[in-house]
Parts: structure tokens; C-alpha cells; sequence
């Protein structure tokens, strides 16, 4: 039985030296062009992630939602950030469309 096992050793010794370093080089080239994605974001882009962040916190701070005021809160912040989000999505499926 330990003859077996160090054949299996030594098979996943050489899997790894010959699969592992492919497998962190295409790592690496997804980590560099996420990152590009993240820093090409347009000022517009930019401007309704941070309206989308913060128009619910502000409606979880005036409305509290905990003490039973759940449709308005889900009417009043998460309704326009929902819509705003969606539109955007429709419009640039038919910009992208018309290339």
C-alpha cells in the first residue's frame, strides 16, 4: 500500500509544477484587466453608484424602516435607485446594439 501512495504523491507533485503555474498566470491576467474595468468608469457611472449607495442610507435614517415603515421605504429609496439602474441598463443594450 505505500508504493501506491507514493506514486500518488508523486503524481500530484508533478500535476502541480506543471498545472499550478498556468493556472496563476491566467489569474493574474484577470486581476489586470478587472482592474482597468474599474478605473475606466465615466463620471456619470461614477455619480449613481454613489447615489445609489447613499439615497438608501438616507431614507433608512429619515424613514426607519425597523419601526414599520417598510413600503415607504422600499417605494421612496430603493424604487428610484431600482428604475435609475434598470433604464440605464435598457439604454446601453441599445447603444451597444446599434454598433
Amino acid at each position: 500500500m505505500s508504493g501506491f501512495t507514493e506514486i500518488l504523491v508523486v503524481l500530484v507533485i508533478v500535476l502541480g509544477i506543471v498545472l499550478l503555474p498556468r493556472r496563476l498566470g491566467r489569474q493574474e491576467e484577470n486581476i489586470v484587466q478587472s482592474q482597468s474595468k474599474i478605473t475606466s468608469l465615466s463620471g456619470w457611472t461614477r455619480l449613481a453608484l454613489f447615489a445609489s449607495i447613499f439615497w438608501p442610507a438616507f431614507f433608512v435614517i429619515y424613514l426607519r424602516p425597523w419601526e414599520g415603515h417598510w413600503p415607504a421605504f422600499l417605494i421612496l429609496a430603493l424604487g428610484p435607485v431600482v428604475i435609475g439602474w434598470g433604464v440605464f441598463w435598457v439604454f446601453s443594450g441599445f447603444r451597444r446594439r446599434g454598433r
